[in-house]
């Protein structure tokens, strides 16, 4: 029985299910998420990919400016190896996001003002 039950979760992952990767834009990571969909690509469909925490273009800092630009080379990685899939770009923001002004903020931050659930549940490229 318990088998059977696991079996049924296992096909609806695997039918209905979709995986979306988060990650930052330095090399082990970028690493860690191509490692991450060649294991899960049998058994869950990845729509996605979210790269978390860049640094917006600072005015004045060349420790941030230096930063930034292996951040960006590593978002062009990132692009051109999950380029069949849809990608979110999100800025490290002020202030962590916690709880639900937080978890807004970070929303506004990924899809902007003009975004529907179709369009995150089922993202094109």
């Amino acid at each position: 029985e318990l088998e059977k039950r696991g079996e049924r979760i296992s096909d609806l992952i695997h039918d209905i299910g979709s995986l979306r990767l988060v990650t930052i834009a330095e090399k082990p990571s970028f690493e860690e998420i191509k490692r991450a969909r060649d294991l899960t690509q049998r058994y869950i469909k990845l729509e996605g990919v979210h790269i978390n925490m860049i640094i917006p273009e600072p005015k004045e800092c060349d420790f941030c400016n230096k930063i930034r630009t292996l951040q960006l080379n590593y978002t062009a990685e990132i692009k051109k190896e999950f380029k069949k899939l849809r990608i979110w770009q999100s800025n490290k923001l002020k202030d962590e996001p916690i709880g639900i002004e937080g978890l807004r903020t970070l929303a506004y931050e990924i899809y902007g003002d003009n975004i529907y659930a179709e369009d995150i549940l089922n993202p094109k490229i």
